[in-house]
Formats: structure tokens, C-alpha cells, sequence
């Protein structure tokens, strides 16, 4: 699996927190994965590419070459749109199998790892859950410590 940073781009006087931004930055990215083979899986006729949501993206890949080859695809994508990625902010797991070779992505080496963060979700290699709960479970304490003097106040209104 291979997750893509946010790639960076320019258009001309593109404006920086304009609410039309992300809609136009997914109109962009859209086609990232047009030309990429993809995975089987069980039940559908068609093979996914990979996940995409806002700027974060994970390829999937059945083997290393597979792998590669799409790499190269979103190199291509990506040089054609003058949009860089950063390899160093991206990563690969390997579920089963080991990868064949050193992967690259427009040229960069792109580093293996044992587990990665996908839109808060902990992914590793073994598909065990606990970190995700673990990493869930101090972020509901955190709130609610942080609104716990809130709620104990007096002079606050809460009746329903």
C-alpha cells in the first residue's frame, strides 16, 4: 500500500482558503488513478485502484511489479500536471509477500514501513485493531477532559 501526500501545485491566482478550493483541488486529482491495474476483490467485476479522499491517496497493488508500474502511472500523472509528491511522506505496506525491489515515485525513493494512518485509521501489516481503538480511545478522554470544568460550572445554562 502506498499512501500520496498532499501533492503541491500552482494554478494562476488560485486563492489561498477560498471554500471553492477543495472542490476544485478534487476536480484536479480526480483522474490520479486512471491507467493504475489495481487489486481483485472478491464479489466486484471491476478492480480498484486505490482509495482517494481529499488530497490523501493509497495505491493498491497486488505484487511489486504491479506496484512499480503504478508508481510510474502516477509519476506520469503527475509530471503532466505539474504537481510534485513527496516520497518522503509517503510509505509502503506490504500485507503479505515482501517487495522485490527498492520502489520510486517521479524518481524518489519511496521507504517501507510496518503500519500507516490512513484518514485516522491505524493500518499494519498483521490487520490488528488495538492501535486504532488505543489512539481512539485517548483522543474521546482528551475531549472530554478538556470540556469537563466547562460542563462542572454553574453559571453555565444546560437544561434541555
Amino acid at each position: 500500500m502506498l499512501s500520496l501526500p498532499r501533492a503541491t501545485f500552482c494554478l494562476a491566482k488560485k486563492r489561498q482558503g477560498c471554500p471553492a478550493s477543495p472542490i476544485l483541488y478534487d476536480f484536479y486529482i480526480n483522474d490520479i488513478f486512471k491507467g493504475v491495474c489495481g487489486v481483485r476483490v472478491p464479489g466486484l467485476t471491476s478492480r480498484i485502484p486505490g482509495l482517494l479522499f481529499a488530497d490523501d491517496a493509497v495505491l493498491l497493488a497486488e505484487s511489486s511489479a504491479d506496484l512499480q508500474a503504478s508508481l510510474n502511472t502516477i509519476t506520469e500523472w503527475s509530471d503532466t500536471w505539474e504537481m510534485a509528491v513527496n516520497a518522503s511522506k509517503c510509505g509502503i505496506m506490504t500485507i503479505s509477500g515482501e517487495l522485490t525491489t527498492d520502489m520510486t515515485l517521479q524518481g524518489q525513493k519511496v521507504n517501507s514501513t510496518d503500519q500507516y494512518t490512513y484518514l485516522g485509521y491505524i493500518m499494519n501489516s498483521k490487520w490488528d485493531v488495538s492501535g486504532t481503538i488505543k489512539n481512539n480511545k485517548n483522543k474521546v478522554r482528551k475531549a472530554v477532559y478538556a470540556a469537563y470544568s466547562f460542563l462542572r460550572r454553574t453559571d453555565v445554562l444546560t437544561a434541555l
